[in-house]
């Protein structure tokens, strides 16, 4: 790590800790009969929100309960929580849920959305960034290195005096407004807002409350939105952030969140998951089965130029498998543990080590099992891919699912694995001597945090394919994946093509656009586009 780095990280943390200082010690205290109970006074925003319910979130199910010692903001988003145990302030996360009536102050007009924020256990200024941070220490970062993570993230130097743990409404108009570190928290702020907004809305919910799988999908989108405003407005500070709208095709449909929410709920239904399900997937070229390898020695033709040639190596991660009953309810897949399955992430794996193939063992592995809440399913969901921290997981580490580390799919801890592999070699005669077409999909834009090589701001941009099908009966019928309408389109015998890569490495010139639309992933922020609706890569059979 560079001096620069060092001086930077070390300047946050003395920021950071003034603003604890200032956050944390907010209120009175009182006893009667030998018990103790103080009061917490704080302050809740987006631009100051009054209306909002606020509580002490003493069960830490991101909801605020009956029974939970609470109260409602005031014009200037201010509340004050009475009754609390001694200690319990700064034991639990307080939590505001913000219903379509609240007033923002910036607007003077009701939200018309509700959402849920929250603050850390010990703070008192409940933010869209502080939301943020609270996420991070749900996940299990110490809450200084949350604090770090989301400024790092939101590119708010430590020298403006602003934190993301603070205040920076009241900096309006002071000397950090014009250093820009009260613009970027507060355009940030309402970027996030506009995300929870849009996913609460795409999944029908009028409530403030927000469940806690629910709620760190919806943030998780966030994040990825803000990564992709901060690398693509680096030139103009003042444009960094859109504080107007949201590109719809940065916020996932109501189908993807609703799959992430099962997937995030997947650990806590492992015990009661007790329908076993096996999920098989095939490979196609068109209305050819190519069979289980697809290395024999009869040739594939693809391309337009109808290229023969035949596979190399065909190999690719799925997560996030859900199956969907009658009513649109999305229930997890808990994956078996195995050799190709672990932490509910599978690697399909196609080749099986002869002739022509040669990119791995002569094992194949085409199918998904597990269990799953027993039902009557008519589709399924699912991801092609590999969730945020799990992609950037060391392979070399015992604790890392057997799935994940497989070396031929990795490229480094910070660009994360290869979602797939797809090779195809044309035969060796002219004019494709020679020459293979690799589609190799995976995430870019990935930061870290260079003391502990940890990806801490998630990626630029995500790059992974969402996929659902309405009508799916996982006893009778296959997930294909076609090769035919991958390579359609595309001239086989004239160039290599890459898929992406690593950060910085993209395909050849004007290919981007061709794959990246067969996956239904938006070019510029990696994002699905309306869930995958569009998609002919894969079908049922």
């Amino acid at each position: 790590m560079n001096k620069r780095n060092l001086k930077r990280m070390a300047e946050l943390g003395i920021v950071m800790t003034a603003v604890a200082a200032l956050v944390v010690g907010c209120g009175g205290s009182s006893s009667s009969s030998g018990s103790s109970t103080v009061t917490l006074s704080g302050i809740v925003a987006d631009g100051y929100l009054s209306g909002a319910k606020v509580c002490l979130d003493t069960n830490s199910n991101g909801v605020c309960d009956s029974g939970e010692p609470s109260s409602t903001t005031g014009t200037n988003g201010d509340y004050t929580i009475s009754g609390i145990t001694s200690g319990q302030q700064s034991l639990y996360p307080v939590v505001a849920e913000v219903p379509s009536t609240a007033v923002d102050k910036d607007t003077g007009v009701a939200v018309g959305q509700a959402f849920t924020l929250a603050a850390p256990a010990g703070a008192s200024f409940v933010s869209p960034l502080s939301t943020l941070v609270n996420e991070k220490v749900l996940a299990g970062a110490t809450a200084a290195s949350a604090v770090a993570s989301v400024g790092q993230a939101l590119g708010i130097p430590a020298a403006s005096g602003v934190s993301v743990s603070g205040n920076y409404v009241s900096l309006k108009g002071s000397a950090t407004d014009q250093t820009n570190g009260y613009f970027r928290a507060h355009e940030a702020a309402k970027t996030i807002v506009a995300v929870l907004k849009a996913g609460k809305a795409s999944l029908g919910s009028s409530t403030a409350s927000t469940d806690k799988a629910t709620q760190s999908a919806l943030l998780g989108q966030a994040e990825s939105v803000l990564q992709f405003q901060a690398t693509s407005n680096v030139a103009a500070v003042a444009t960094m952030f859109s504080s107007t709208a949201v590109n719809s095709s940065s916020v996932v449909g109501a189908g993807s969140l609703k799959a992430q929410i099962a997937a995030n709920n997947a650990a806590s239904l492992a015990a009661a998951a007790t329908q076993n399900v096996t999920i098989n997937f095939d490979v196609i070229n068109g209305a050819t089965n190519i069979g289980v390898g697809g290395c024999a020695a009869s040739a594939l033709t693809l391309g337009t130029a109808s290229t023969v040639g035949s596979l190399k190596d065909l190999r690719f991660y799925v997560s996030g498998v859900a199956l969907i009953d009658a009513a649109g309810n999305y229930a997890p897949v808990v994956m078996t543990e195995n050799a190709n399955q672990g932490s509910n992430v599978a690697m399909l794996d196609f080749e099986d080590g002869t002739n022509t193939c040669v990119g791995g063992t002569a094992g194949t592995y085409t199918a998904v099992t597990g269990k799953v809440a027993p039902g009557s399913y008519v589709g399924i969901a699912f991801t092609v891919g590999v969730p945020g921290k799990l992609n950037h997981s060391n392979i070399a580490d015992a604790a890392t699912p057997l799935p994940l580390q497989n070396s031929a799919l990795n490229w480094s801890w910070q660009s994360g694995r290869k979602f797939t592999k797809i090779e195809f070699t044309a035969n060796p005669v002219a004019p494709a001597a020679g020459v293979t077409t690799m589609v190799h999909l995976g995430a870019t834009g990935c930061k870290a945090n260079p003391l502990n090589g940890e990806v801490i701001n998630g990626c630029g941009s995500p790059n992974r394919m969402q996929l659902s099908f309405a009508n799916f009966n996982s006893t009778t019928q296959k997930i294909a994946l076609d090769l035919g309408a991958l390579f359609n389109g595309l001239d086989l015998t004239t160039s290599k093509t890459w898929m992406s890569a690593k950060p910085g490495g993209m395909m050849m010139a004007g290919s981007a656009a061709y794959f990246f639309n067969k996956l239904q992933i938006d070019s510029v922020t990696g994002l699905p586009i309306n869930d995958g609706a569009a998609q002919t890569l894969f079908v049922v059979r």
